[in-house]
C-alpha cells in the first residue's frame, strides 16, 4: 500500500513538473494565425465562468494585434447549462468589438478532444497557421491531444485566476495522468490484438 502511494505521488509530482515546465518554456512564443480556436470552459447562467473569461480576454488581446484572425468558439451545452458555451463566448466577443464575421461557432463538443476534432472540421484544409487559446494549466493536455490527432496548433496561453490556480493545477495533473494511462492501454491493446 505504501509503495503504491509512493509511486502515485512520484508520478503526480513528475507530471505536475512537466505541466509547469511546458508553461515556462512555451508561454511567450505566440505566433500570428489565420484561425484561432478558443476552448470552452463552463458557464454560470449565460455568462462565462472566470476560467473562460480569461481565455476570451486573451482572444480579445490577440485580436488587437491580429485583427483579421478568425476565432472558432468551441463548446457545446452542458447538462447544467442554459445555452451552449459557444453562444456565450460569441456574445462576449461581440460585446468587446470583435465582428461576427470573425467568429465561427462550434457548439457540439463536450470535451477537450471533441473541441479539437470538431473545430478542425471547420477550418479549410489549406490553412497553415492555426492557434488555440486555453489557460496555462490546460495547454499541456491540449497539445497532447492535438499531437495524437495530428493537428498542428500554435498555443496561445491565457492566465489562470489566482484563486483557482491550486485546484486547477491539481485537477489537471490528474487528468493528464488519466489520459496518458488510457492512451498507453489503448496502444498496447491494439498491438496485442
Amino acid at each position: 500500500m505504501k509503495l503504491s502511494a509512493l509511486i502515485f505521488t512520484g508520478v503526480f509530482l513528475f507530471t505536475l513538473g512537466i505541466i509547469i515546465s511546458d508553461i515556462n518554456n512555451s508561454k511567450y512564443s505566440e505566433l500570428k494565425n489565420e484561425y484561432v480556436i478558443i476552448l470552452g470552459a463552463g458557464l454560470r447562467g449565460t455568462q462565462p465562468k472566470n476560467i473562460l473569461k480569461y481565455r476570451l480576454d486573451a482572444a480579445i488581446k490577440y485580436h488587437q494585434k491580429y485583427p483579421n484572425t478568425i476565432f472558432i468558439v468551441s463548446g457545446g451545452q452542458g447538462k447544467d447549462e442554459i445555452i451552449a458555451e459557444s453562444e456565450a463566448m460569441k456574445k462576449y466577443l461581440l460585446k468587446h468589438s470583435i465582428s461576427s464575421k470573425n467568429i465561427i461557432e462550434e457548439n457540439k463538443s463536450s470535451t477537450t478532444l471533441e473541441n479539437l476534432l470538431f473545430s478542425k472540421k471547420l477550418i479549410p484544409q489549406n490553412s497553415t497557421s492555426i492557434g488555440v487559446i486555453s489557460n496555462d494549466f490546460h495547454m499541456y493536455r491540449v497539445k497532447f491531444f492535438a499531437k495524437n490527432i495530428d493537428f498542428k496548433l500554435n498555443p496561445i496561453y491565457a492566465n489562470t485566476p489566482n484563486r483557482s490556480k491550486v485546484s486547477m493545477f491539481l485537477r489537471e495533473t490528474l487528468a493528464v495522468i488519466y489520459h496518458k494511462v488510457k492512451m498507453t492501454i489503448s496502444k498496447w491493446s491494439f498491438i496485442l490484438l
